[in-house]
């Protein structure tokens, strides 16, 4: 079970809904770039050669149609999902783009390359915003805290994969019907309600369960 099984496509799937995920978190950066960038926003799109993560590109992209005024995808390339990739393409993107006011990525280690090339340039967090599709860890959770070039991105949850797998598996071992896909929750969060589905332990950000449970 997971989000590749090209060859036992038969078998249920258990995955977020990445078009509709990211074409939330396009809308969220379509009403931010109505805030703070006269409503245009110039995209920098680091994406994947995978269907999931094209899923993720296309879907926000839609959004971003949906809510900002005035949207020129400048660049869409595929960073690789690599750190060392993502900062090299960023710093690229943004000498040769210095009106590029947007980047979407679709995992968290491709952001967290595109904000390091950001601060090595210099780059006011002003004038540029990064919107990321994950929050899976406690980084970029962090960058949400700080507000420095990640104004918002999009929580995938890894913490219910886990279950709801393991109920997927009962459930076919006792010959019970299984949906084609199982869709795991998501959120678009930002440092405003971050702390309504994470708080801060000694160990780092824990998952609020009742919160999830109760939305979902």
């Amino acid at each position: 079970i997971g989000e590749s099984l090209s060859e036992h496509e038969e078998e249920p799937v258990v995955a977020v809904d990445n078009f509709q995920a990211g074409m939330e978190l396009g809308r969220y950066a379509g009403n931010y770039a109505r805030q703070h960038f006269e409503g245009n926003a110039s995209l920098l799109d680091l994406t994947y050669y995978l269907a999931n993560t094209q899923l993720r590109s296309r879907g926000f992209i839609e959004g971003l149609r949906q809510s900002a005024q005035r949207i020129e995808v400048i660049l869409s390339l595929d960073a690789q999902s690599r750190f060392e990739t993502a900062y090299q393409l960023t710093r690229d993107a943004l000498t040769v783009h210095p009106e590029i006011n947007m980047i979407f990525t679709i995992n968290d280690i491709t952001a967290w390359g595109a904000i390091q090339a950001c601060i090595d340039l210099e780059i006011d967090p002003q004038r540029l915003a990064i919107f990321t599709f994950g929050l899976e860890g406690d980084t970029m959770r962090e960058a949400l805290i700080t507000g420095k070039y990640c104004p918002a991105g999009l929580a995938m949850f890894p913490e219910v994969i886990g279950p709801v797998c393991i109920e997927a598996a009962i459930a076919a071992f006792n010959r019970e019907p299984l949906p084609d896909k199982l869709i795991t929750p998501h959120a678009v969060l930002s440092a405003e309600n971050l702390r309504e589905y994470y708080h801060r332990s000694e160990t780092g950000w824990e998952i609020q369960w009742a919160k999830l449970r109760h939305e979902h």
